[in-house]
């Protein structure tokens, strides 16, 4: 039970550098991106990455909401 917890909050200060690190290069606050991932850990990953490129999210002619 233990190394089960050990291995979640590696893997949920992995991902949470990795948040960082890409916001960071991207442009965007890292904050905002540390807060989008921790809403709900792991969704708020997945989420992180549809904030962070949301012209692929639009349909084709569409273009992106964020400008």
């Amino acid at each position: 039970m233990l190394t089960a917890i050990a291995v979640l909050l590696f893997l949920l200060a992995l991902s949470l550098r990795w948040v960082w690190h890409d916001a960071q290069q991207r442009g965007h606050d890292p904050r905002l991106a540390l807060t989008i991932a921790l809403l709900c850990w792991p969704a708020g990953l997945s989420l992180w990455l549809m904030v962070r490129s949301p012209h692929q999210l639009a349909p084709p002619g569409m273009g992106s909401a964020w400008g």
